[in-house]
Order: structure tokens, then C-alpha cells, then sequence
């Protein structure tokens, strides 16, 4: 089906060259699930001559089936966790953010970094090391530790990202989202009277 490739080689001169190439997983694979991938070798001098299910005079068909596993080191951003919209404008405003660990081991000293932004005013540039572990497939809250003033009625955008080295899916590394600080409630007053002589 249209698509369906993910990689083509150049013409190989001879049988004893190898080819090595990089296959982008779709992100609409899920774990678990298993597929099938077609490796054909053809002897032709143009690469478009090979078809999938093709006829060819000289060459060779395999068949693999393929099962989607977690990868090894994958590290994301999955949920802003404070401030919110609830929240008032705060002049010692704390950022909390979800850290989670999508791979297969226990990840460590897992590089942060996070943008707060009003209009084109940056409100705070943070960044930290969180030493870890994570253990795979879990997640855990952070704060950093440098807040910030917001002000009430106000829209801010929050850029958070790991930064792990050797992650291999860096599409998920970066959340962005935007709150709308709450306007602080009116100040309340109250009077307060004695009726009578009588003590309480």
C-alpha cells in the first residue's frame, strides 16, 4: 500500500556490500502489537522496478514478523501538574511537572528544563538534573525549586521538556501548555458590634 515503504537502498555493486538504513516507527504503533515486514532483494539497476508484491526474474522475498516493544530509554513530560487555571496570580509561584519514564529500564540523572511565558515576556527559565531512579514504566511528580510571580487574569504558556541524552523518541520529550491565572477575590470586610452589656 501507498506508505508502506520505510527503506531503499542504493544500487549494491556487488553481493558482498551490506545496506544499513534507519526505519521510523509510526507513532500509531502500540506495544504489544505485532506486524509484518517484507525484505526483497532484486537484481535490477533501478530501485523503482521493485515492488512488494512484484514479479522480478532474479532475486529474493523474506517475510519477518515483528512484535512493538517499549523502547529502552524514554523519557517525557506527560502533564503540567501545577500552577492551573484554579490558581491565583502568586508571587512565589512553584512549577510541578509529571516526569514519565516510558522505557524498558530505570532511568537517571534525567536532564529538565522549563519556559514560563506571558505574551513575549519570559517569566522564568528553569532547569534541573532530577537524579533519579525512575523506574520503567513510571512516573513521578516534580517541582522546581526557583519560583516565579504570576499575576491574576493573565494567560502564560509553560514549555517543559526532558533532555536525556540517548532517548529514543524525542517526539514526546516537550509539553507545552497555556493557564489562565485566576483574578485574586475581592478583599472582604466585616463590622463587628457588641449589643448589650452582658460579657461573652
Amino acid at each position: 500500500d501507498s506508505g508502506e515503504m520505510v527503506a531503499v537502498s542504493g544500487i549494491l555493486s556487488s553481493a558482498a556490500q551490506t545496506y544499513t538504513g534507519s526505519i521510523s516507527a509510526s507513532s500509531s504503533l502500540a506495544v504489544g502489537n505485532i506486524c509484518l515486514m517484507r525484505i526483497i532483494v532484486q537484481e535490477t539497476t533501478n530501485a523503482a522496478d521493485i515492488l512488494a508484491c512484484g514479479v522480478y526474474g532474479k532475486g529474493e522475498t523474506q517475510d519477518y514478523r515483528i512484535r512493538v516493544v517499549n523502547p529502552t530509554n524514554d523519557v517525557s513530560i506527560s502533564e503540567i501538574v501545577a500552577p492551573s487555571s484554579i490558581d491565583c496570580g502568586n508571587d512565589a509561584q512553584y512549577l510541578t511537572v509529571k516526569i514519565k519514564n516510558n522505557g524498558s529500564i530505570d532511568q537517571s540523572n534525567i536532564p529538565l528544563t522549563a519556559t514560563v511565558v506571558t505574551g513575549s515576556t519570559t517569566v522564568a527559565s528553569l532547569s534541573f538534573t532530577y537524579p533519579g531512579p525512575i523506574t520503567a514504566l513510571s512516573s513521578l511528580n516534580y517541582t522546581f525549586q526557583t519560583p516565579f510571580a504570576t499575576t491574576g487574569n493573565t494567560l502564560y504558556t509553560i514549555t517543559a521538556a526532558t533532555n536525556l541524552s540517548n532517548d529514543q523518541f524525542p517526539a514526546n520529550n516537550t509539553l507545552i501548555t497555556t493557564f489562565n491565572s485566576a483574578a485574586k477575590p475581592a478583599v472582604v470586610s466585616a463590622i463587628g458590634n457588641i449589643c448589650g452589656t452582658m460579657n461573652v
